[in-house]
């Protein structure tokens, strides 16, 4: 999170970059839903995999039906290669929630975010239920896969 003003083949770049660790700012979601809440942004974090997936479902279905067989196999494959890529992004995103620093004034905040309490609120309440599942969900399950 630089403050330095890169030239067009650099920022292309790092906005390419931005895309692989789920930053959905890029996006702009806060525009979908007319609010920005940490908690709708980890949510749709959360959930890039599982539309990936379900998009991959979705390509599986209209070749068979297009009469190009795609083995369950292929699919299985193409399926464990896009969370085995995105496992550490993934990893680091679950994890965020529960990463703070303290402030000046003793009280703790989030890195990512400093206008949330840590702890202290119930939005971080709910941010770190989600963390909890999402580590439950991604990097737990994927280990033990």
């Amino acid at each position: 999170q630089l403050s330095i003003e890169w030239v067009q083949p650099v920022r292309h770049l790092i906005d390419v970059t931005k895309i692989l660790t789920f930053d959905l700012d890029l996006i702009k979601i806060s525009c979908l839903f007319g609010r920005d809440s940490p908690t709708l942004v980890l949510v749709g974090q959360l959930l890039v995999c599982p539309v990936g997936i379900a998009f991959f479902v979705v390509v599986f279905l209209i070749s068979n039906g297009r009469g190009q067989r795609l083995s369950l196999d292929a699919f299985f494959n193409l399926s464990g290669i896009l969370i085995f890529a995105l496992f550490i992004s993934i990893s680091l995103v679950v994890l965020d929630p529960l990463r703070c620093q303290k402030n000046p004034d003793d009280s703790r905040s989030m890195v990512s975010n400093p206008g949330i309490l840590c702890f202290d609120s119930d939005e971080h309440t709910g941010l770190v239920i989600l963390a909890i599942l999402g580590i439950l969900a991604y990097p737990v399950a994927i280990l033990t896969w």
